[in-house]
C-alpha cells in the first residue's frame, strides 16, 4: 500500500514538472536547441536524442541577471534583444 502511494505521489509531483521537449532523433553530433516554456533565462539542448535543461550565461553578477534565450537566434541574448516576455 505504501508503495501505490508513493507512485501516485511522484506521478503526481512528475506531472506538475516542466515537460521535456521531443528530441529529433539523433543525427551524428548534431545539437538542437529549444526555448523553455515558462523561464525566459533558460533552454533545452537536445543532444544525441536527449534533452538536457540548460542556464544562460548570468551577464550581472552584482544582480544575478542572466541573459534570456532568443528563439528566432537559438543562442542566449541580451534581454532586451531576446524578445522573450
Amino acid at each position: 500500500m505504501k508503495f501505490l502511494i508513493f507512485a501516485v505521489v511522484l506521478i503526481a509531483f512528475v506531472g506538475l514538472s516542466t515537460s521535456v521537449p521531443t528530441c529529433p532523433a539523433p543525427d551524428g553530433d548534431f545539437v538542437a536547441l529549444f526555448p523553455h516554456e515558462t523561464d525566459c533565462t533558460k533552454f533545452w539542448k537536445c543532444d544525441r536524442g536527449v534533452a538536457f535543461e540548460k542556464d544562460c550565461p548570468i551577464y550581472n553578477n552584482i544582480s544575478g541577471d542572466r541573459l534570456h534565450f532568443d528563439r528566432d537566434l537559438s543562442v542566449c541574448n541580451w534581454p532586451w534583444a531576446a524578445g522573450c516576455a
